[in-house]
């Protein structure tokens, strides 16, 4: 990872990464995260040799979106 390390040293930067059985799921996961975290930016696609679906993506926690139905 020390070569992808993109915006790490940017305060309130996160590197998230999801793994899921299937694209359909990890891209769920990922929208539902750029929509709490509109800088968040586009995710890297793998799949692995098991078959996993690998989702790496940077978002910035420092820019959240203000309506979120967990916010209430």
């Amino acid at each position: 990872m020390a070569d992808d390390i993109g915006p790490l040293y940017e305060p309130g930067v996160a590197h998230v990464r999801i793994t899921a059985a299937d694209a359909a799921t990890a891209h769920r996961l990922a929208d539902l995260i750029a929509s709490r975290f509109p800088g968040t930016r586009p995710a890297s696609v793998t799949t692995a040799a098991d078959g996993l679906v690998e989702f790496a993506l940077f978002t910035h926690t420092l820019e959240a979106s203000p309506t979120h139905p967990y916010d209430d």
